[in-house]
């Protein structure tokens, strides 16, 4: 937007040097007679319109590798020489491997006694540790048994309550509908034989609610008792447990002082070694950089590099301000500075949305910098002159018109209503024009044209580029302008 804003003061300075022109010449045709003005004009031309972020990268290879080795060893032979290419699986070099092998072999003698000597006690241990869980089971499932036993006297004793109550239940209903009857008697004897049966039931309801009472007790006592049985369930678990855990130690004090562990693991590292004193080529690629030199150990871990030439793209810096317009899928453009009179196409195929860190390991952001983020190219057709480590130039194409007319980005005026206006320089008398206006539709624009559309446009039209000084019907002289090499795309 900043960037704009400059190229729109730009523009208006522009319109004020050509109004002053105009001006004077205006002054000079009135003392001729004539009072024409001369406006500069463009042409409509056909191009299509972008929007893009311009950046700088690198050919990179997709698959690079480099060649590290923990041997010690010196190196014995080496195969290859920079600029050899290589099949997946190739030898790369060979290391000596006398040292190792004499290990190897006194490695697995160690190991092999240490086998022996564990393994009789082993069988021991192990018997013990499978008693002890044995008579764990045993245990456990007698308790199981009790409370099993409890846990049924206590579902019994749950499910007579429920039987007593629903009966208490149906006597409260009863003795309720007597009394309601009874408050509908007038007669001494049926009144006297209704409190006779009142009484019965409420002998009736207060010895079902001992019944009740003694059925929840009994449920109570079984429910303590279930828990005082899973509470020995777990003390002789425990103990159980102990005397597994007391025979599992054994096991693992036995194992500690007759480790194999140990041996194993030489053994192992050995053989890893041995198999690794000659390095294989990880994919097809070229052997682009060699460390290493027959007959010395190794500077540090490094042997040589390996990048695949035939799988490339170009990595490149995105500034913080733009990265966030730049989305996977996006159009690229590249020019290869080797390469300048051929563009590629391609495709932004991967952001790396950290910010790029700087030799010593910060982020490459800070107060007063921008952060910068790295993405990847991939271009759409292979190259064979594309090399790795080229310079190129990036545009990464964010959105394209339709290709429509294109009109420079100043000769297009906003009316008092709020839509677009060009105005034309048509052909009148001798060489003067007459001033048309036309209204379009905009489409897309950057900082320098703009794709309109309307139905009276035409591509031999010229089009007025600073119209702030022209109205419609205005006689004019025109002063045709050059536009053909302006760039169709602009920065963002």
């Amino acid at each position: 937007m900043r960037k704009k804003i400059l190229i729109i003061t730009g523009i208006a300075a522009v319109v004020l040097l050509t109004a002053s022109v105009a001006a004077g010449k205006y002054y000079l045709a009135k003392n001729r007679g004539t009072q024409v003005p001369t406006v500069e004009t463009s042409g409509v031309s056909k191009k299509q319109v972008e929007t893009a972020v311009h950046t700088s990268g690198t050919v990179r290879s997709e698959h690079s590798a480099k060649i590290t080795t923990a041997l010690t060893s010196n190196v014995k032979e080496i195969f290859v020489k920079p600029g050899d290419k290589v099949k997946k699986g190739d030898p790369l070099c060979d290391f000596d491997d006398s040292m190792i092998k004499t290990d190897l072999e006194a490695a697995r003698k160690n190991l092999k006694t240490a086998q022996a000597l564990n393994e009789n006690q082993n069988t021991v241990n192990h018997r013990t540790l499978e008693h002890a869980k044995q008579e764990q089971e045993r245990q456990l499932n007698k308790a199981d048994s009790d409370i099993r036993d409890a846990q049924d006297a206590q579902n019994n004793a749950r499910v007579r309550a429920d039987q007593l109550k629903d009966q208490l239940e149906e006597q409260k209903k009863s003795l309720e509908a007597e009394k309601t009857a009874q408050a509908g008697i007038t007669d001494e004897a049926l009144k006297a034989e209704s409190d006779a049966r009142i009484t019965a039931l409420e002998g009736k309801i207060q010895s079902l609610q001992t019944e009740i009472d003694s059925a929840i007790n009994e449920a109570n006592a079984a429910k303590k008792q279930i828990k005082d049985l899973e509470d020995s369930k777990e003390n002789t678990k425990a103990s159980a447990q102990q005397q597994i855990q007391a025979a599992q130690d054994t096991i693992n004090t036995a194992k500690l002082e007759k480790n194999t562990d140990t041996q194993e693991t030489e053994v192992k590292k050995l053989e890893a070694n041995l198999k690794n004193t000659t390095i294989l080529a990880p994919f097809d690629g070229t052997v682009t950089s060699i460390s290493a030199e027959a007959g010395s150990p190794v500077t540090g871990n490094a042997v040589m590099v390996i990048e695949d030439t035939e799988a490339i793209h170009i990595t490149a810096r995105i500034k913080e301000f733009d990265i966030l317009k730049v989305k996977e899928g996006m159009k690229a453009k590249v020019i290869l500075d080797a390469l300048s009179s051929d563009e590629m196409i391609g495709k932004v195929s991967k952001i790396y949305m950290t910010p790029i860190k700087s030799g010593d390991g910060a982020n490459n952001s800070g107060q007063g910098s921008a952060a910068e983020y790295e993405i990847e190219i991939t271009l759409d057709q292979k190259n064979p002159d594309v090399l790795i480590g080229m310079n190129a130039k990036v545009k990464i194409v964010l959105e394209e018109g339709k290709g429509g007319y294109t009109v420079p980005y100043s000769a297009v005026m906003a009316g008092e209503d709020g839509d677009s206006y060009l105005y034309a320089a048509v052909p009148a008398e001798g060489d003067l024009y007459h001033i048309q206006k036309i209204p379009v539709t905009k489409g897309l624009e950057n900082d320098y044209y703009v794709e309109v559309q309307s139905d009276q446009l035409t591509e031999e039209m010229q089009i007025v580029n600073s119209p702030e000084s022209v109205s419609e019907g205005m006689k004019v002289q025109i002063q045709l302008m050059d536009t053909a090499d302006g760039p169709a795309a602009a920065e963002e």
